[in-house]
């Protein structure tokens, strides 16, 4: 992430805007803005070099040294794009010399190619190269060029990136620097630096990055963002200022982390918008990363539509079939492995691991272990196993997280297919509770967000309502006066109280209309109700699960695992409900699918063991009644996967709900296990939390509850409907 902050700068700005000009004084200067412009017009990238070289001849014989830096700078930046970065340090380290050997230093031309040449140096990693001509930069720029100044004081951050406290004193110096200028951008991508700083170096700045994150989203459809363009010839420094797409892309990257492929999927698409309004010619690298995020959300025909696209760019503009970028390779293999051409897969996924990708994850890795596994080529498969396991531990930063969620859940089908069931299932629980600990806090932020979204629609909602009823009243009272008119005028007015009555008629319908309108929002509004309570139980299970992990004491950790599962079985009823046509009732043979499937595979059994029967007329069962009886026969199959089977070979559940012909509601779950302790057979209260929830719960229904031991323990509950 360090050198990732800044290449968004120069990434997301050139572009097709180059072609504004200007009205130039002297036919000299008229020469070298046509070649300059002609140069960054060119789709042939030797062509375009070409011509800049040429422009910066001409400037230097006509002693023009501000526009020779400016091309030199401009040529810096071409290449830093293009991944050229050696070439780009070169030429910054030209610009620079000749504005230092001007007897009038200081000047906006210079501070510019110093604060280009430290940002080269940035993607080098050339420390203390970097820092001097930081240092220097700053120097030139105090009470002068706060613009400058702000960006130097950023990659100053940015170096000193060991010092954390340091480092965040200098981007909101970078940031309060940014603020005193008169462009939104500059403060914009102030703040962008520090928001992806403390998302790539805080263990705990995951929640602060994602509502710096929120406020960036209000601010970037200002009219002060847009494209304006840019003229190398009159500064190149302000060819920095383009945030919109830069911030686009960071919120793509943090939906992907969430594993919000269509959020992130929305942003990206915005990107790559932008980028064809603007004619920029770097369209194919943003059209890869949108193939690479619909197949991630397994959009695949629509990958392939933006895949395609970018061939067909890269073949007409940089007239060759490839393109060194990771996306690029990364989408080839998928479409490889795809066709099951296994060879060329494996081999575009290790070219997309070697080139650097400043922006997306390196979704490759796990992509190349599942490639090897379905190539059954196994000693490949081994050796990437042993080399990542021995360097993807112990990073907690979300990028890096995120990947190895992806891997955790590869590397668990590894060992499945070789015969270890054991480690299978340990890396299978690590991609679960690795991924339920990265989206935890992010997800509280994006609850809060829906939560106040909700409130105002209640409040527009309650509005509308107020207004609909006040217009109704009104209508009524025109209506009755209308009517008391046509009875004054009698039998006369008989024709007149005919056309009356048909208006009545025209208003109840439209009022039967409005109800129908008013009926639907409300029922809505019940489901979004109903879908919030659900997104607060996962809030809630997510949070136990994360603190059970943080938890030493077994018997706490345990409690709070079980407490989990209440929480999602009461969060599974909720989403039921908002999923069902009905919104009175749980459709329970679909409730008790998806809780015994979700219990069983917590605990480590087959679902198959798991026999259910579920025989009353209506499937629906009332939301009240549903609510206990579904923690009923939670607490009692987690009872039995914890204590029944401990050494039965061939473990059996039956769970049956029946509804007898004298309006009641039988409830079994009978197991082929050990058995209940006597003691517990006769008083529940002696037995777990769990066993005394369910007597309780009993109790509440009004139900009687029968226990026996024949073959193992039988519960049987009988509730009056």
């Amino acid at each position: 992430m360090r050198t990732a902050l800044f290449l968004s700068f120069a990434f997301f700005s050139i572009g097709a805007s180059s072609q504004n000009r200007i009205a130039p004084t002297k036919l000299d200067t008229t020469i070298i803005i046509e070649t300059i412009q002609r140069g960054l017009e060119s789709i042939d990238l030797t062509k375009q070099d070409s011509l800049l070289l040429l422009a910066s001849r001409q400037s230097a014989a006509i002693n023009r040294k501000d526009y020779q830096i400016r091309i030199t700078q401009l040529l810096s930046f071409i290449h830093l794009q293009m991944g050229q970065v050696t070439s780009a340090t070169q030429l910054a380290q030209r610009a620079v010399a000749i504005g230092l050997k001007d007897t009038t230093q200081n000047k906006a031309t210079t501070r510019d190619a110093i604060t280009n040449l430290a940002l080269c140096y940035n993607y080098t990693d050339k420390r203390d190269s970097n820092q001097y001509w930081i240092d220097l930069g700053k120097r030139l720029c105090r009470n002068r060029d706060t613009f400058n100044l702000s960006v130097l004081t950023s990659l100053d951050a940015i170096n000193g990136v060991k010092e954390k406290r340091r480092v965040e004193m200098l981007f909101d110096s970078a940031i309060l620097l940014a603020k005193k200028t008169e462009d939104l951008n500059d403060d914009v991508m102030a703040s962008f630096n520090k928001a992806s700083w403390v998302q790539a170096n805080k263990r705990s700045g995951w929640a602060e990055s994602i509502e710096m994150l929120t406020a960036f989203g209000k601010r970037l459809d200002h009219p002060s963002l847009l494209n304006r363009g840019f003229k190398p010839y009159e500064r190149l420094g302000f060819h920095y200022r383009n945030s919109k797409n830069t911030m686009y892309a960071l919120l793509c990257l943090n939906y992907l982390c969430l594993f919000e492929f269509d959020n992130a999927f929305y942003y990206q698409k915005r990107v790559a918008e932008n980028y064809r309004n603007d004619k920029n010619r770097y369209l194919p690298y943003i059209l890869f990363d949108l193939s690479e995020v619909d197949i991630l959300r397994d959009s695949i025909q629509q990958a392939r539509l933006y895949y395609d696209s970018a061939v067909r760019l890269i073949t007409n503009q940089f007239h060759r079939k490839s393109i060194p970028h990771a996306s690029f390779y990364f989408t080839t293999g998928w479409f490889c492995e795809s066709k099951k051409q296994f060879s060329s897969a494996i081999s575009n996924y290790r070219k997309s691991l070697f080139v650097t990708d400043l922006y997306f994850p390196k979704v490759s890795i796990p992509a190349l272990l599942r490639t090897m596994v379905a190539a059954h080529r196994w000693v490949q498969a081994d050796s990437l196993v042993h080399a990542m396991n021995a360097t993807i531990r112990g990073n907690d930063f979300p990028v890096e997280t995120f990947v190895r969620i992806l891997y955790y859940k590869e590397l668990a089908n590894y060992y499945k297919v070789i015969g270890d069931t054991l480690l299978s299932t340990r890396y299978l629980v690590k991609h679960y509770r690795l991924k339920d600990s990265l989206t935890t806090v992010a997800r509280y932020h994006i609850v809060k967000e829906v939560e106040t979204r909700f409130k105002t629609l209640e409040k527009e909602e309650e509005l509308s309502r107020a207004k609909m009823e006040g217009e109704l009243q009104a209508h009524e009272l025109n209506q009755k006066k209308s009517l008391i008119g046509y009875l004054v005028g009698g039998l006369v007015l008989f024709g007149i109280l005919s056309i009356a009555l048909f208006k009545n008629y025209r208003a109840k319908t439209r009022q039967a209309k409005e109800l129908l309108i008013r009926n639907t929002k409300i029922e809505t509004l019940i489901r979004e109700l109903h879908h919030r309570v659900k997104n607060n139980m996962q809030t809630i299970s997510s949070l136990l699960s994360l603190q059970s992990v943080r938890t030493a004491d077994k018997n706490a950790r345990a409690a709070l695992q079980e407490g989990q599962k209440r929480v999602e079985a009461m969060g599974l009823i909720h989403q039921k409900l908002y999923l069902n046509d009905d919104l009175r009732g749980v459709n329970m043979e679909e409730f008790l699918s998806a809780l015994i499937q979700t219990l069983a595979q917590s605990y480590g059994f087959d679902p198959a063991v798991v026999k259910k029967n579920i025989n009353f007329p209506e499937q629906n069962l009332d939301v009240d009644l549903a609510i206990p009886l579904g923690l009923i026969i939670n607490e009692l199959i987690i009872n039995a996967f914890k204590h029944a089977f401990g050494s039965v070979k061939n473990p059996e559940l039956h769970v049956a709900l029946t509804e007898r012909k004298n309006k009641q509601l039988e409830l079994l779950v009978r197991d082929n296990g050990i058995g209940l302790p006597e003691q517990t057979q006769r008083d529940l209260n002696a037995g777990s939390f769990g066993l005394k929830l369910v007597q309780t719960l009993s109790k509440q229904l009004k139900g009687t509850l029968s226990i026996t031991n024949e073959g193992g323990a039988i519960f049987q509950l009988i509730i009056s409907m």
